[in-house]
């Protein structure tokens, strides 16, 4: 079966040569092994995770992250408020403040997005 490369390297192949005329303009005939190799190229370059990909994803962990933090803020914020608290409350507090700030902070890091270094959960 013969395959052709486009000159916007897309691959194309055809049942007979009878056929080159269905092919788009400047179409090159090509090996088997330039195929194979072309169409991994191709595989590879759909399967790549873009920059905008990338922020997003790292964006939507961030508020999940942030989601969680709050709801373990809430309750020691509501002890504190009440005058309930105990200094292992506010500790406690003050540690998931702390979370919630580095979380949201991650975008202020060097590697963002590439490379997060996420900020552990208080223990």
């Amino acid at each position: 079966m013969p395959h052709y490369k486009s000159p916007e390297r897309a691959l194309h192949w055809l049942d007979s040569e009878e056929f080159e005329y269905l092919l788009p303009p400047g179409c090159e005939m090509i090996g088997e092994e330039e195929a194979q190799s072309l169409s991994k190229e191709i595989q590879n370059a759909a399967n790549a995770i873009t920059p905008e990909d990338e922020k997003r994803r790292v964006e939507a962990r961030k508020d999940q992250l942030l989601a969680q933090a709050a709801l373990r803020v809430a309750p020691l914020q509501d002890a504190v408020d009440l005058g309930s608290s105990t200094q292992e409350d506010v500790n406690l507090l003050k540690l998931w403040k702390e979370y919630r700030v580095s979380v949201d902070r991650v975008d202020r890091q060097e590697g963002y997005p590439s490379l997060i270094e996420w900020p552990k959960e208080p223990a």
